[in-house]
């Protein structure tokens, strides 16, 4: 496609660096439509009375394109909710007068902090990405993708509730809390119970609409009408250097028209840690052969790496290939000596069905 025609369009998409996949900007100029971050924290979307006190001190008002750095303190009061972006793929939802803030926005050591309040967290995770959450008694890591609820009581306790996935509570004293399970450290023990995952509050219920809706205008990019100015913006992105050599499950797309960043998977037949179906992938777009693919991750396809440390099996957790899973047995993470090849991209074939249907 011509460039000065592409140039003038109302439609302008943004491919991020897999990497990082968040943008700084709130619009984008035809001109300059390629931003990229090498860290997490881009706000996706807010409703209600939000705010942010910077590490600076200074506080504002917090909308849809501001960036969050390490220290910055995201603010919910009643009634109001945001989403930031993680790494491609991956969100935290804060419910409603709740407090978040990044210790590390790397991708390859995000951690952060749910200091008071509730937040969701619908996670790709994988030997190359984890999630590291702190409440003020106790640590969350997360090894699985799958999505996750994190409560803070007054007194500072926190409480894990595992919706889908894995994930490990605490840190000298440490306990694996599987699919419909809680955990709870409090005074250095874990405390396992049991939650009701059909029984859903206003950030529950929100949580499970965004990532169905999200899914849903992905799925619109590969309507025929915006097809060739995604893959020209997918072939100049990737020849400016900007998908970056990281093994994550896909890109960022900026839709400038609802000013949100859209997942878009390296793979077809790929579902949200909810079950949703994304019916869009890279690989659609006739993208020419020298185009480099960056390697799916670690679960998501059941084929291309072992399991991570912790974990036991896939019993629970969507996400990537219509929602693959692995076996019941603990397989420790084969050590990463750096090297890897980079093969060239072709579509892959798609995974076997399992039947897995989006979720209501």
């Amino acid at each position: 496609m011509n460039r000065s025609i592409f140039r003038t369009t109302q439609i302008v998409l943004v491919v991020c660096v897999a990497v990082a996949g968040v943008f700084a900007q709130r619009s984008v100029p035809a001109a300059d439509k390629y931003k990229i971050s090498a860290k997490a924290g881009l706000i996706n979307y807010s409703e209600g009375l939000t705010s942010v006190t910077r590490l600076n001190g200074t506080t504002s008002s917090l909308i849809i394109g501001d960036q969050l750095s390490a220290g910055d303190r995201a603010i919910t009061s009643a009634g109001g909710m945001a989403e930031v972006l993680l790494n491609p793929g991956s969100y935290l939802r804060l419910g409603s007068e709740s407090e978040f803030s990044f210790r590390v926005t790397s991708l390859d050591d995000l951690r952060l902090d749910v200091r008071r309040g509730s937040a969701i967290l619908e996670v790709f995770a994988s030997n190359q990405f984890r999630v590291t959450a702190y409440t003020p008694k106790s640590r969350v890591t997360i090894v699985n993708t799958g999505v996750y609820r994190i409560d803070v009581a007054s007194d500072g306790t926190g409480t894990l509730s595992v919706i889908e996935g894995k994930a490990i509570v605490g840190e000298r004293n440490v306990a694996l809390i599987k699919e419909g399970k809680t955990g709870t450290l409090d005074g250095g023990v874990v405390t396992i119970g049991k939650f009701d995952k059909g029984k859903r509050d206003t950030l529950a219920s929100w949580s499970r609409t965004r990532s169905k809706d999200l899914a849903k205008m992905a799925s619109a990019f590969n309507a025929r009408n915006t097809r060739p100015l995604i893959m020209d913006s997918l072939i100049d992105s990737y020849t400016s250097g900007l998908w970056g050599r990281s093994r994550t499950s896909g890109l960022w797309v900026y839709d400038p028209i609802s000013k949100q960043c859209l997942f878009m998977p390296f793979y077809p037949n790929w579902t949200t840690p909810y079950g949703y179906g994304y019916n869009n992938c890279t690989c659609y777009y006739y993208l020419p052969p020298t185009i480099i693919t960056v390697l799916p991750p670690t679960r998501l396809d059941g084929r291309k790496e072992l399991p991570s440390d912790f974990e036991a099996g896939g019993g629970s957790g969507g996400g990537g290939y219509n929602g693959a899973r692995q076996g019941d047995s603990v397989i420790s993470r084969p050590v990463d000596t750096g090297a890897r090849s980079a093969p060239v991209y072709s579509p892959p074939p798609p995974p076997v069905q399992n039947g897995a249907k989006d979720r209501p």
